[in-house]
């Protein structure tokens, strides 16, 4: 269930891609343990 990093918009918005396939973008300031992995992934 963990949402897996597809490519990183810009510098603050991040898209993932979750375990019900579909396109969610997340705000850096908004990053949750989720959300984290993601960035960090894409990095």
């Amino acid at each position: 269930k963990m949402s897996q990093c597809v490519r990183s918009v810009s510098n603050r918005l991040i898209t993932c891609v979750n375990s019900q396939k579909r396109l969610v973008q997340f705000d850096h300031s908004r990053l949750t343990k989720h959300t984290e992995k993601c960035a960090i992934l894409e990095k």
